[in-house]
């Protein structure tokens, strides 16, 4: 069995999905989805699967990147612990 570290920088042989194939040359916009609040936010947020949305007491575990190139608009939805990685 390969160590945790190893097994972590392996890649995977699947073909990119999501995220990891979402490679824009433009700017890229994320737009939040997945919206909580109250304990959900608190607890989403101390586990870092979500972000805060502007500071107040809404957070966000979904994001939408969006952008446009020459050949059209491109989009690629994920979690925020996707975004991360």
């Amino acid at each position: 069995m390969a160590a945790s570290g190893e097994t972590r920088n392996r890649r995977s042989p699947a073909p990119a999905r999501g995220f990891a194939a979402f490679r824009p040359a433009a700017s890229v916009r994320l737009c939040p989805t997945a919206f909580l609040e109250g304990a959900a936010a608190a607890a989403a947020l101390a586990e870092d699967r979500a972000l805060p949305l502007a500071g107040g007491p809404l957070a966000f575990t979904e994001v939408e990147a969006r952008t446009r190139e020459a050949e059209g608009a491109r989009v690629a939805c994920g979690s925020v612990e996707a975004l991360r990685r």
